[in-house]
C-alpha cells in the first residue's frame, strides 16, 4: 500500500480489514487456570495474576505505549487504530465520542508508584514487597510484523520501569499456551470476525474454559479470565433483543466496549488496512469495506 500512490491515472481504495491486532492481558494467576463458572452456573472467583490482575497496572501498560512509533515501525501506518474491539466497519454501532488510549509516559510512571511498584535499587526495574515488575510477552515467531512489534513494545515499556521478556513460539505451541492460560501477556490477532459485533465469547464469562477443563481441548475464547456480570447481562440482551433492534443493540454494544476499555483485558492495537489500486479508465466502480467487487455486474470501461 505504500508504494502504490494514487495519481492522475489510478485510484488506491483503503479500507479495514476484518481483523483486529491487540494485546491480550491475563487478569488471572497463570500458574493457577480455572474456569470462569463453577459446575453448578455460578461466578467462580479467580485467583488474581499477581501483577495484571491490579487495573492501575494495566492502564500504565495503556499509556506506556508509544502507539504512533509502535504501528508506524510494524504497519508504516497502514493500520486504522481502534479504541475498543468493536470493528471501525461496524459503523452502526461505532461511538464517535469515544477516543483511543494515548500514549503518556508520565502518567503510566506515576500510576505505577501510586500502585506501591517503584525503583528502590535504581536497576531501571520496578519493584513491589522485593518482587520486580517483570512479565513475558509471547507472539507468534512466523510473523515477522508481530515479533518486531513485541521487540519494539521492550523498549518502550522499559523506560517507564517495565521489565518484558519477548518469547516468540511456534503457532500451536502459542496457542496452547493462550487457550491453557498458561501466559502474562500475548500479541496476537482475531481474522474473519464478521460484520456482526455480538463477538460474546470474547468476554463471557462462561467462555472462561482453560483448555484443560475443556473435554473438546480447544479451550475457551474469554482467554484473559475476564469476568464482569454486566457485561454478561449486556451481551445476552444485545443477542436475544426483540426485532433485533439495531438501536438497542448498539447500546448494549457501546457499554461492553467501553466497560472492556475500562478493565482493560485486551489493549487493541488497530485493524490493518488492505487496498486496492485501479486505473480511473474503468467506470461504475463503488467500493464497500466488506467488499470492493460488490457491485461488479455494473462496471465498464470509460470513455
Amino acid at each position: 500500500l505504500a508504494q502504490v500512490q494514487p495519481s492522475a491515472t489510478t485510484t488506491l481504495y483503503k479500507a479495514p480489514l476484518d481483523s483486529m491486532t491487540f494485546l491480550a492481558l491475563n487478569l488471572a494467576n497463570p500458574a493457577h487456570p480455572q474456569p470462569g463458572r463453577a459446575e453448578d452456573g455460578s461466578l467462580l472467583p479467580q485467583d488474581p495474576h499477581p501483577i495484571l490482575g491490579s487495573l492501575p497496572v494495566r492502564q500504565a501498560l495503556a499509556h506506556a505505549i508509544d502507539y504512533e512509533a509502535l504501528l508506524t515501525a510494524g504497519f508504516q501506518q497502514q493500520i486504522v487504530r481502534m479504541d475498543g474491539y468493536l470493528l471501525p466497519t461496524i459503523r452502526w454501532v461505532q461511538d464517535d465520542q469515544s477516543t483511543p488510549y494515548s500514549y503518556n509516559s508520565t502518567l503510566a510512571s506515576d500510576l505505577l508508584t501510586d500502585a506501591g511498584w517503584t525503583d528502590e535499587n535504581g536497576d531501571g526495574i520496578r519493584e513491589k514487597n522485593g518482587v520486580p515488575l517483570q512479565l513475558t510477552l509471547l507472539t507468534n515467531q512466523d510473523s515477522p510484523v508481530r515479533v518486531r512489534l513485541a521487540e519494539l513494545l521492550q523498549t518502550q515499556l522499559q523506560t517507564v520501569g517495565i521489565a518484558m521478556s519477548v518469547e516468540p513460539l511456534p503457532f500451536d505451541l502459542l496457542t496452547d499456551e493462550l487457550l491453557g492460560q498458561r501466559f502474562d501477556v500475548v500479541l496476537i490477532g482475531w481474522d474473519t470476525l464478521g460484520a456482526e459485533p455480538a463477538n460474546s465469547d470474547f468476554w463471557f464469562s462462561q467462555q472462561d474454559l482453560p483448555t484443560d477443563y475443556d473435554i473438546t481441548g480447544i479451550g475457551g475464547a474469554n482467554f484473559t479470565s475476564y469476568q464482569n456480570v454486566a457485561v454478561d447481562l449486556w451481551l445476552t440482551e444485545a443477542r436475544h433483543a426483540p426485532n433485533c433492534d439495531g438501536g438497542y443493540r448498539a447500546q448494549r454494544y457501546r457499554q461492553v466496549q467501553e466497560r472492556i476499555r475500562e478493565d482493560l483485558p485486551y489493549i487493541v492495537l488497530g485493524a490493518p488496512l488492505q487496498g486496492w489500486a485501479y486505473r480511473n479508465s474503468w467506470a461504475g466502480i463503488i467500493p464497500q469495506p466488506w467488499n470492493f467487487y460488490q457491485n461488479i455486474q455494473r462496471w465498464r470501461a470509460g470513455p
